[in-house]
């Protein structure tokens, strides 16, 4: 049950993270305990405590402020995701009123030199030499709404919520035995032998007789029809469409453009691998290793034998570079290209640039016509309710979608398509909006009933597009399926005839192989004997997550050879080519000391894990101290825009 607790919450340590702003743990779900407290005025009451509207207020706008600048000035939280979120800042408000009453309860207390130092250490009050400077501190705090006084009690809090979670999670590690399971399981490779049979190699197919054609024309109807065509029209009325009746700016040109200069101005960011070590003789043989071509793996490894440090710094700036000579040199090197030793302040390092990203620089001029597109489309969003309600009244006067007034934004479309939303010619209709969008309107389209009045329909947004549309969809005309006259399909029965025949020609001689594996044969034995050589095959990995399979293992051979119980064996599949025969040769179970990078990381996560474990049941024991009653009627409330 913990464990599936912990997957809400994502990771443990992001329960308690100190930020500028908002203080909170992860999301968390709410248990059978946190009940309704009817018309009370609290959000919550935890113990004797309450938890205020102004506090839960106050958690939603930081995180929908969080959230805007992560998706860009023009995003705007729907009504549903204000929902989510507000309940979300209602749970994390309660599990800090539940650590909080819990730390008042042990008498801990945070010492003033640690609040001092956490101040300082903050990057958001240095200078641009990266020391504390107290009037940017003030100035920062003025900027969010907060005084000196509140900011320090807040440090002190969650500095002491770091205490709690700290103590629950010291020492905790993870015993070596189930590392090394874990380790071998997750990193564990199958190699096999394998035959192929592709359909290239079916040359003795004779060719088909007339009669042959037509009776597999006739056996074989779905594959020589003509789909069901529908003759429909459609309108659609989202921003994008009524973006032509918004009035833009140039004052909303130049304030979306200040407002988004991480768009329109972005400096080169690169992708960098770094080894660190301390003599210039330890990074000159690494480097040596590295120009001869091993890859970044094979280095990370190498680097940690030799007690080295290997990093990796996706997408950087030249700020986010520790070491301000190593960065001058990463940003001046060629990409793909082992670099020399680099003498830093403080070690030598040795670096490959692995990708680079352009840096961006759009004047207001040249990004102008781009704004002034997206701009009008934010405008058009908040038109939408006045649009919307005279589309409504202008389709209930009865005149259907051809008396609609021109004025109204919508984009009208009148065409023929089949159920793939293409037109006779295999185009796709041209329907307006985004393919979740269109995918629904063709929907509408094949289980409307012909003739049919068109009724104004609502599509909910996403995440690009939070406003939605409307739509409307009359079907006026319905063309049935048929079967295509042979003569005028006669091509495609002989082609399709044809490879019928090849796969079932190399589909019988793979089947012969297999069934001599199985009688005890060697599957090179019995390849050879069907004038065929059997190859071994790569390394497969086990299929976790977003595995890279090798290029020569089809993807119908991955299951498969992961079901098989041990080596010899042996499984048929059919591929996009042909047929394979493959017999399982090795279960290759690494060992923790054949990759210790990855084995510390796998250690690490697992040791994180349980620590994780550790903290749930803590919390779940607060909750059992501390009764908590949540309000959901005034949760909604505070959740309506």
């Amino acid at each position: 049950m913990l464990a599936s607790i912990r997957a809400l919450a994502k990771t443990w340590p992001a329960r308690i993270l100190f930020g500028l702003l908002v203080f909170s743990f992860g999301l968390w779900g709410v248990t059978g305990s946190l009940r309704s407290i009817g018309t009370d005025t609290a959000v919550a009451h935890v113990g004797d405590s309450r938890i205020e509207p102004a506090a839960l207020q106050q958690a939603l706008h930081a995180n929908l402020e969080r959230l805007q600048r992560q998706n860009g000035p023009g995003f705007t939280a729907s009504g549903k995701l204000r929902e989510q979120m507000a309940g979300q800042a209602a749970t994390q408000l309660v599990y800090q009123r539940l650590v909080d009453l819990e730390l008042k309860h042990l008498g801990v207390a945070v010492p003033d030199a640690a609040i001092r130092a956490q101040v300082f250490s903050m990057d958001a009050f240095h200078d641009a030499n990266g020391k504390y400077d107290r009037q940017r501190f003030l100035q920062v705090l003025q900027t969010n709404g907060l005084d000196e006084a509140s900011f320090i009690a807040l440090v002190r809090q969650d500095l002491g919520r770091q205490q709690l979670v700290g103590a629950i999670s010291a020492g905790v590690g993870a015993p070596e035995t189930l590392v090394a399971r874990i380790f071998a399981y997750a990193r564990e490779t199958r190699t096999a032998e394998a035959v192929r049979f592709p359909l290239t190699d079916a040359t003795n197919v004779p060719s088909p007789t007339d009669a042959e054609l037509k009776r597999y024309w006739e056996n074989n109807p779905d594959k020589f029809r003509t789909p069901e065509y529908r003759t429909v029209k459609l309108i659609v009325l989202s921003p994008e469409t009524l973006a032509k009746e918004a009035k833009v700016s140039a004052t909303d040109v130049k304030k979306y453009y200040d407002i988004a200069q991480g768009e329109y101005n972005v400096p080169e960011l690169r992708t960098l691998e770094i080894i660190a070590a301390p003599t210039e003789a330890k990074v000159a043989s690494l480097a040596t290793v590295w120009q001869a071509g091993a890859d970044w793996k094979t280095m990370q490894t190498a680097a940690s034998k030799e007690g080295a440090n290997a990093i990796d710094l996706p997408k950087a700036r030249t700020a986010e570079v520790p070491d301000k000579t190593l960065a001058a040199a990463a940003f001046a090197a060629p990409p793909d290209q082992v670099s020399q030793p680099v003498k830093g302040q403080f070690n030598w390092y040795v670096f490959k640039v692995a990708a680079v990203v352009p840096a961006v620089h759009k004047s207001l001029a040249e990004a102008t016509p781009e704004i002034e597109r997206k701009v009008a489309v934010l405008k058009a969003a908040d038109m939408m309710d006045d649009y919307v309600s005279k589309l409504q009244d202008a389709m209930a006067s009865g005149n259907g979608l051809d008396g609609l007034p021109a004025n109204l934004g919508v984009a009208a479309v009148q065409g023929t398509m089949d159920a793939k939303g293409d037109t006779k010619t295999g185009e796709p209709a041209p329907i307006p909006g985004w393919p979740a969008l269109r995918q629904a309107i063709i929907s509408a389209a094949f289980t409307a009933k012909p003739g049919a009045p068109a009724e104004l329909q609502q599509f909910n947004g996403d995440k690009e597009h939070p406003t939605g549309a409307w739509y409307a969809v009359q079907v006026t005309r319905v063309e049935k399926p048929a079967q295509k006259p042979f003569a005028s399909v006669q091509d495609q029965v002989t082609q399709d005839w044809t490879l019928a025949q090849k796969r079932h020609v190399e589909e019988t001689a793979a089947a012969q192989v297999l069934t001599k594996v199985r009688a005890g044969m060697t599957l090179a034995a019995a390849a050879k004997a069907a004038g065929l050589t059997a190859t071994t095959l790569s390394p497969a990995p086990r299929p976790i997550g977003e595995t890279t399979m090798p290029g020569d293992i089809p993807e119908s051979l991955v299951a498969p050879l992961f079901g098989m119980k041990q080596p010899g064996d042996v499984t048929m599949v059919a591929t996009r080519h042909g047929f394979m025969v493959a017999q399982l040769k090795s279960i290759n179970d690494p060992k923790l000391s054949s990759d210790p990078i990855g084995a510390g990381q796998m250690r690490l996560q697992l040791s994180q894990s349980i620590g994780g474990d550790l903290v749930d049941a803590t919390v779940f024991a607060l909750e059992k101290r501390y009764p908590v009653k949540m309000n959901p009627a005034l949760i909604h409330q505070i959740a309506q825009p």
